[in-house]
């Protein structure tokens, strides 16, 4: 199960879509201390995607956060800008926002150890 989270709602329910058609099951979320609770509270994504500019919590903040709950999920930040304190993340990659739903499902199964 891959968590998204992202706080453009309409960006994130294409995600979502775009991902179970591709045979992927998520789970969404476009706050991201929602999401942060949530996992505290026992969810365990096989993979995070996160965008970097949300409110009242960036994209590394998040990971920084899930990083000490869940330390060896990759994160994969799917944002407009590649950002300060990203590449520290361990275990995470990085995608620009606009690209192909294809793309973004190479990304996933490199990062979850699946061929492409």
């Amino acid at each position: 199960m891959i968590l998204i989270v992202d706080d453009d709602v309409e960006l994130l329910k294409c995600n979502v879509r775009g991902l179970e058609q591709a045979g992927f099951e998520c789970v969404s979320e476009p706050y991201p201390a929602t999401a942060l609770i949530r996992i505290r509270e026992g969810l365990v994504p096989e993979l995070v995607i996160t965008d970097y500019n949300m409110a009242g919590m960036n994209g590394v903040q998040l990971a920084t956060e899930i990083r000490k709950i869940l330390p060896d999920v990759p994160i994969l930040f799917h944002s407009g800008e590649y950002a300060l304190g990203m590449d520290k993340v361990t275990n995470s990659g990085f995608r620009m926002k606009g690209c192909l739903i294809s793309d973004l499902v190479d990304d996933i199964k490199w990062m979850l150890g699946q061929e492409k």
